[in-house]
């Protein structure tokens, strides 16, 4: 692998550059910076506790603490979701660029991406390693804070180390413990993911290490990542085996009179813990549905217009039975996604993300097979021409949540205290090219302030509440804290977008301005 990685193409560097460039770019202009889905909130929520040197935070008592979908209060605060990802997302934290971490992480995919394809289609790899450059399925997700792209980079690592040894290649044991470090990061990221694509990695490894230390290189970590998630289950829920996520879904069930277990994978009229196609519950049916939207979705962001998927299944002919067995193991996530309840809309077909493993390497392929430079002209022109209308889509009110919040408070000073956030109504939120439609509530808009608070420290800096039901009580309770604490209200019309900020005296509210 090492003389391999010193034989690398300039081109394929360059490919590395404009990766990063590309989802620097989106991340910073059209999606401002920010989350805007409340998974990407709560990861940021938690990255801020890591950096703060906490797995948890204080529980927040306050009677209107501001709360979001996957945040839990008490008796600590903390995401529910595994720790691998806001982990590592609180080293942009640390620096304060938390939108360049999936960035950064994209350069490395045209790379990781050229290893594994000189090792099965030396003739598509330069190809393949563009299509990962330039996808729109790539950077749509990279250049948000979402875990996906980290789960892509750490599973790629494995599988080149693999796929070396089903070549024939004897690679060190540091190789193996790098593809073994990989899994291990996917396990602690995405359990799910973890067992069903790293166990595949891991056994397709250990049947080729070649040798005992290889072997256990390779086994180890992940193992030690599982003991970990187990631990953290343990410490967060009291049950080793019980997630935080289902024991969230769970206390949302029981206030809506539901029966406990709708976070599960399988079928039933009991599982889902939303309403999915118009009604709770999962069964074949759905599952089939949410596939073809998946699948519409995927090959309609693969190269930026519909027919990606084609061209991908085009290079099936061109790679080998080793690039066949990798396309197979893309294939695991359709299926295991197929038993889970949520549709995974926001940010594309994000929960078929891995696929990009074999799909680079198979699109390439059949470029490659294209006479001229006219395979270059598609892999270039095709993202090109269709990225702007996927820009504008991105940035055209889809999300329930901006950084406008963020923006107007810094113009008018407020980095500290009480800030109420008062919203009503509904801004009806659709993605035309990719048929995503969602509603975003107050209770959804609301991150606009939680993204302005620190959960280590909830009595200091920006303190979000939802705002008491009427002037009175919350003069009451604004006067419950020291007479110096500033306090703001935040008034938000969801639909058309307006907000206005407003500042609590002893006379009453005194507005300051209305910014759109």
């Amino acid at each position: 692998m090492l003389q391999r990685a010193r034989s690398i193409p300039p081109a394929v560097g360059a490919l590395c550059v404009l990766a990063v460039i590309i989802a620097a770019a989106v991340a910073s202009g059209p999606l401002q910076g920010v989350p805007h889905v409340t998974d990407e909130i709560a990861y940021t929520l938690q990255s801020r506790l890591f950096a703060s040197g906490l797995r948890t935070g204080p529980a927040v008592t306050s009677p209107w603490v501001l709360e979001t979908d996957f945040w839990v209060t008490t008796p600590t605060s903390h995401a529910v979701f595994p720790p691998g990802w806001p982990a590592l997302l609180a080293v942009g934290e640390i620096v304060g660029a938390p939108w360049s971490v999936n960035a950064l992480l994209a350069g490395c995919l045209p790379l990781l991406t050229w290893l594994l394809a000189r090792s099965v289609a030396p003739r598509a790899a330069v190809y393949a390693a563009g299509v990962t450059a330039l996808s729109p399925g790539v950077w749509i997700l990279a250049a948000s804070r979402m875990a996906h792209t980290s789960c892509l980079v750490a599973l790629l690592v494995g599988v080149v180390v693999v796929t070396r040894a089903w070549t024939g290649a004897r690679d060190r044991a540091w190789a193996w413990a790098a593809a073994g470090g990989a899994t291990g990061y996917l396990v602690l990221a995405r359990p799910f993911e973890g067992v069903l694509l790293g166990g595949a990695v891991v056994l397709g490894g250990v049947l080729r290490a070649g040798g005992l230390r290889s072997a256990a290189a390779l086994c180890i970590p992940p193992v030690a990542a599982g003991l970990l998630v187990l631990a953290d289950n343990a410490a967060l829920t009291g049950d080793a085996l019980r997630f935080p996520a289902n024991a969230w879904f769970d206390a949302v069930a029981a206030e809506q009179g539901r029966a406990a277990g709708c976070n599960r994978l399988g079928f039933g009229v009991e599982i889902g813990c939303r309403p999915t196609l118009g009604s709770y519950g999962h069964s074949l049916g759905k599952a089939w549905r949410h596939s073809l939207l998946n699948l519409e979705r995927l090959d309609k962001l693969l190269l930026g217009v519909t027919g990606g998927g084609l061209t991908a299944a085009a290079g099936l002919l061109f790679v080998g039975r080793r690039g066949r067995r990798i396309a197979l193991l893309g294939l695991l996530p359709v299926v295991g996604y197929a038993l889970y309840w949520s549709p995974g809309a926001a940010y594309g077909a994000r929960f078929w993300h891995s696929l990009y493993v074999a799909l680079p390497l198979l699109v390439g392929a059949t470029l490659s097979r294209i006479p001229g430079r006219w395979g270059w002209a598609l892999l270039v022109g095709l993202p090109l021409a269709s990225a702007p209308a996927i820009i504008g889509e991105l940035g055209d009110r889809f999300w329930c949540v901006s950084g406008d919040a963020q923006e107007s408070a810094a113009v008018r000073g407020i980095e500290r205290g009480l800030v109420f956030y008062q919203a009503a109504g509904v801004h009806e939120a659709f993605w035309p090219s990719l048929k995503v439609a969602l509603d975003c509530t107050s209770g959804l808009t609301r991150g606009e302030l939680l993204l302005m608070a620190d959960p280590a420290a909830p009595d200091a800096g920006v303190q979000p509440r939802s705002a008491p039901p009427d002037a009175d009580t919350l003069t009451d309770y604004v006067r419950s804290y020291p007479a110096q604490t500033p306090a703001h209200v935040l008034q938000h019309e969801v639909a058309s977008g307006r907000q206005r900020w407003l500042r609590v005296t002893d006379g009453g509210l005194q507005g300051m301005g209305e910014q759109r």
